[in-house]
């Protein structure tokens, strides 16, 4: 009996320890539960597009900011999560790996991001997007993420497809690769957004140009038919609109459209060279504007559609009264189809301006020095991933809408580089402010191949344009296209009001270049490489903005651009150049001169000048060198010589054509030496090349000219 109750009493124990046991785990899970509940984790859902089928996409989140080069470390689109995790010269990236229940679960607040791309590669947009999980996502338990992609349009003008094929049937060249840059795009966080809408500028009415119309695929640009009929259907509007065609692309074959606005009487019949000395025998300054010369920049030529608006509206009614416009709304129409920086053939046309290796080029040269413009407005774009990482974090961008300077080498005219900085960007950087926009400095350059550099040369007031946003799709394009039209407005009117100025400095600038090269003059030289002592400065210093993730941004600092003013080496300018008709690419180096309206005329066989000529003496830069001059001799051109007179308005681009070693542009095709036409011979070092420096060899050679 005690030994039964004893069993009973122990029973009792254990039932009472079980008990107080199961009501401490209790306790203990409801307090955990309570935890989860009140958040120490969030489950991220992704809602897919209603035309992108989750199962046609991959997927990949990570934990973390990617610097905005670090995706160049991929060769292939699957290459890239290996550069976000994986990084040699980056932080690397925590890849959230989705769980057994098929949710991704995040604990932290901060920044994260997602790349997505389709299964079938081109078939959707890649896209690497930014977001941030904040702590009310983590109290929630939950945040609900849209997925930005969608289907490819697949026939050209897009992200992310190495083979379209156009509505034309076009098709890309052989091995074509747009290369990551293009393929995969990264956009910015939701927060970042009001940082680059509309909501705050001025003035901003929404667009109806082709790129804006509904229906479209998410991210496919103007085509070359859609901008064709754009263009004919405001022809047809206005009577002081002339379209014409400079020439039909040697692969696709496309229109390339030259559009000239101006009250003058223009016969119906006449041809662009007749349209072109039209212009230019009145007394209005001429303006030229180019834009998408680079085809992954579409802002700048989807703002060159809004102006044929803005110009055959009541706006250009009066602004013509004062300018005439000649205008290039698509520079490189080929390169466009294929959505990358560079023409068909794989040539960066803004690095061609020198050598004209392009057919587009050549085209557009050819109708450049028809009308010889006064001004030149060169739209472009900059990489959104230029902005920057500012102080290398992650997280924080230099964000400035535009970047925008002007022509100021020391080759140009000084009154014309005065009106240029003074009067025409100083007037862009504050309009541009008053709108809302943040406006900065382009880099200053006098790399002659580029755009604005070689307009400049030609004593055009010549300014470029740069929104943000060319490797980022159509990402904020309404504000994109909005500045590049203020921008450019600015422009056309600051020309207007300065109408006078502007073609007295620009005609006088142009013929004392004629006067100049007629002359030798030890005092006048031509610069060969020049810097910025940082004594001469832009008249108004602009605000550096960084902004971060999460929506802020703040002004750093405020700064004025230092313009060149010192010459680091120079040579006297000739009187003409001569080469002898024997080498092999005289008739290259003369298709070369005629895309500059260049003058030349041809010795007899057997001639003898007194010339100097180049020898080279080392390397500099990949491309360049350093050479100097024999002294004058006597040189007799057996199958006679081609001779460039510099008394011509093209005279300052000769002279950095000619001139073999033009620090300049040292690493570019800038000079016949640097674009690789001419090289030096081993054991003489000496240069195929030579110069003239007597008075008016128009004269001086004239009983040697060949009839």
């Amino acid at each position: 009996m005690k030994k039964s109750r004893y069993v009973s009493l122990q029973l009792l124990s254990l039932l009472i320890m079980f008990t107080l046991l199961v009501g401490i785990f209790g306790s203990c899970m409801q307090v955990a539960i309570a935890s989860q509940e009140s958040g120490d984790s969030a489950t991220l859902v992704f809602e897919y597009p209603k035309d992108v089928p989750q199962d046609d996409v991959l997927l990949n989140v990570y934990k973390g900011i990617p610097m905005w080069y670090q995706k160049y470390e991929a060769k292939e689109i699957e290459d890239i999560p290996g550069a976000l995790t994986n990084s040699k010269n980056y932080q690397n990236l925590e890849e959230i790996i989705v769980g057994n229940d098929g949710q991704y679960t995040v604990k932290d607040v901060g920044g994260y991001c997602y790349f997505v791309r389709g299964k079938e590669p081109g078939k959707y947009y890649n896209i690497i997007k930014l977001f941030i999980v904040t702590e009310d996502d983590i109290k929630a338990g939950k945040k609900v993420i849209p997925i930005k992609t969608g289907p490819s349009a697949g026939a050209g003008y897009e992200t992310g497809f190495n083979n379209p094929v156009g509505e034309n049937g076009e098709t890309v060249p052989e091995g074509f690769n747009q290369g990551i840059q293009h393929l995969v795009p990264i956009e910015g966080t939701d927060e970042m957004e009001h940082l680059l809408g509309t909501d705050e500028l001025k003035g901003y009415q929404p667009f109806t140009t082709p790129v804006f119309q509904k229906g479209r695929a998410l991210y496919q640009a103007t085509t070359q038919n859609e901008m064709m009929e754009f263009i004919n259907k405001y022809k047809k509007e206005c009577e002081y609109m002339h379209v014409y065609n400079m020439g039909k692309t040697e692969n696709y074959g496309y229109d390339y459209p030259l559009i000239v606005f101006t009250k003058k009487s223009i016969p119906k019949e006449a041809s662009m060279a007749e349209v072109g000395k039209i212009l230019q025998d009145g007394k209005l300054p001429i303006v030229w504007q180019q834009a998408q010369i680079h085809p992954y920049e579409p802002a700048a030529g989807e703002s060159a559609l809004v102006m044929i608006q803005e110009l055959t509206s009541e706006y250009g009614n009066t602004l013509l009264d004062k300018i005439d416009i000649v205008m290039i709304p698509r520079v490189n129409v080929e390169g466009s189809f294929l959505y990358w920086r560079y023409d068909y053939s794989g040539t960066d046309m803004n690095r061609d301006h020198m050598v004209i290796s392009t057919q587009q080029n050549a085209l557009m040269h050819k109708a450049y020095y028809m009308f010889m413009p006064h001004v030149v407005v060169d739209n472009h774009e900059f990489f959104f991933s230029e902005m920057g990482n500012y102080d290398k974090n992650p997280e924080k961008f230099a964000l400035n809408d535009f970047q925008i300077t002007g022509a100021t080498s020391m080759n140009n005219d000084a009154e014309v580089t005065r009106i240029t900085t003074e009067i025409i960007v100083d007037k862009m950087h504050h309009d541009l402010k008053d709108i809302g926009f943040r406006p900065y400095h382009y880099g200053i350059t006098s790399n002659n191949p580029i755009g604005r550099a070689y307009y400049g040369l030609s004593n055009a007031v010549s300014v470029l344009i740069e929104s943000h946003g060319a490797d980022g799709a159509l990402f904020s394009l309404p504000r994109r296209v909005y500045g590049q039209v203020v921008a450019t407005k600015s422009v056309f009117e600051g020309t207007a009001e300065n109408a006078a100025l502007i073609v007295a400095a620009v005609n006088a600038a142009r013929e004392n270049v004629v006067a100049k090269g007629k002359i030798y003059d030890e005092e006048d030289v031509l610069v060969l490489k020049q810097s910025a002592s940082g004594a001469i400065t832009s008249p108004t210093a602009l605000d550096l903005c960084v902004a971060d993730i999460y929506g802020n941004i703040e002004v750093i600092d405020s700064k004025k651009i230092n313009l060149q003013d010192t010459v680091d080496r120079s040579r006297v300018r000739p009187t003409a150049y001569v080469v002898d008709k024997s080498e092999k690419w005289v008739n290259q180096l003369i298709n070369i001169l005629d895309g500059h309206g260049a003058d030349y005329f041809n010795l007899k066989a057997g001639s003898t000048v007194d010339v100097q000529q180049y020898y080279y003496i080392e390397p500099d830069g990949k491309k360049s060198c350093i050479a100097d001059l024999h002294e004058l001799e006597a040189h007799t051109f057996e199958e006679g010589a081609l001779v460039i007179p510099m008394d011509q308005m093209s005279g300052n681009i000769i002279g950095m054509l000619m001139e073999p070693d033009v620090g300049d542009s040292a690493n570019h095709n800038g000079t016949l030496f640097q674009y690789g036409l001419i090289t030096y011979d081993e054991k003489t070092k000496t240069l195929p090349l030579y110069r003239y420096i007597m008075d008016n060899p128009r004269e001086s050679l004239k009983d040697m000219m060949q009839p």
